[in-house]
């Protein structure tokens, strides 16, 4: 079963709660297959939650949570106001709870906290180089006190009635998978395209590239080597006087910050339109659900996005440069 048949379409709703804080709506959906049905569904504002590194340490909030009658321990966080910046909530909840103010905000990552019942998002962002301003800005009815705890008991700790909040679990898996790109790219014993090249035996000016949109996501489907393909529009080779990629050919793919990250050896290379391209090609890409719907849905946005920015336009025809890769080198 392919995406499309897996979408329903929403035909009405109905509000049938509103409070200060969310609204309780139904809405009527259709699914691809004719059957019918109401879903309730909660829309509330999107919550930041900021993680403040100090050293070796998090900055934590300690307070009431009045829904499950306890004490939790919590990194700062609130309400998104309106259409302001999740970057600014992140920094005003931060001085408002903890008197910090950040030097470096740095976004980890954007997520559905229960996508099954609630409308919203969660942001998540980390916040190094801090100034104490000894000063807090509670609300009213803000009873906390912030304390620094340990990063590793933090981690240890998440799930015991008092690190409770679920998306803390959510915040630390962004906090850890960004502290493990940080750790492999400080580790990084090639620091360019050339010196990767050379340790891969190869002599010469090296080529190199990254994909187009989600470079550092892709590269890491290709190092876990689900990703072994991958697709060009062809009227941008002459547009931009780039040769077509050859079988038998070496390139070092980097990542969004140019950084090597392996060396590809291209295996196979052909141009097929882009209504022909085949669910086998579809799959070697790796991506989503790997199936031809998939590649074609995502494919027809990107080259439709690329060929208008040079001043042309897709068409299902539109010759695509298919090209097949295996990991020559890696580190």
């Amino acid at each position: 079963m392919n995406d499309e048949a897996l979408k329903w379409q929403v035909l009405e709703g109905e509000s049938l709660l509103r409070t200060p804080v969310f609204e309780v709506f139904t809405q009527r959906e259709r699914a691809p297959d004719g059957l019918e049905g109401s879903y309730v569904a909660v829309r509330a504002p999107d919550w930041v939650m900021v993680i403040p590194e100090l050293g070796d340490r998090f900055v934590m909030v300690r307070q009431w949570r009045h829904a499950a009658r306890c004490l939790t321990l919590e990194f700062p966080g609130g309400v998104r106001d309106g259409d302001e910046d999740p970057a600014q909530t992140a920094a005003r909840e931060l001085l408002e709870e903890t008197g910090f103010r950040a030097g470096q905000l740095i976004h980890l990552g954007s997520c559905s906290p229960n996508p099954a019942l609630f409308t919203n998002r969660f942001h998540c962002y980390l916040a190094r180089e801090l100034e104490a301003t000894g000063v807090q800005h509670l609300d009213a009815d803000e009873r906390l006190r912030y304390e620094l705890h340990p990063i590793e008991e933090v981690i240890r700790e998440f799930g015991s009635p008092l690190c409770s909040h679920a998306l803390m679990g959510a915040a630390l898996a962004f906090y850890l998978r960004r502290s493990r790109e940080e750790a492999s790219a400080a580790q990084e014993p090639f620091p360019d395209a050339r010196s990767m090249w050379q340790a891969a035996g190869l002599s010469g000016p090296p080529e190199a590239w990254s994909f187009g949109e989600d470079p550092d996501g892709l590269a890491r489907l290709v190092l876990e080597g689900k990703k072994r393909a991958t697709s060009s529009a062809g009227p941008l080779y002459a547009l931009e006087g780039e040769p077509l990629p050859k079988p038998g050919q070496a390139s070092v793919l980097l990542d969004s910050q140019n950084r090597p990250i392996c060396v590809l050896w291209t295996t196979r290379v052909y141009t097929a339109a882009f209504c022909d391209v085949t669910a086998r090609h579809a799959a070697l890409e790796g991506e989503g659900d790997l199936s031809l719907a998939h590649w074609r849905q995502v494919h027809r946005d990107f080259f439709t996005r690329e060929l208008e920015a040079a001043g042309l336009a897709f068409r299902e025809d539109l010759p695509v440069v298919c090209e097949e890769f295996e990991i020559l080198f890696r580190p």
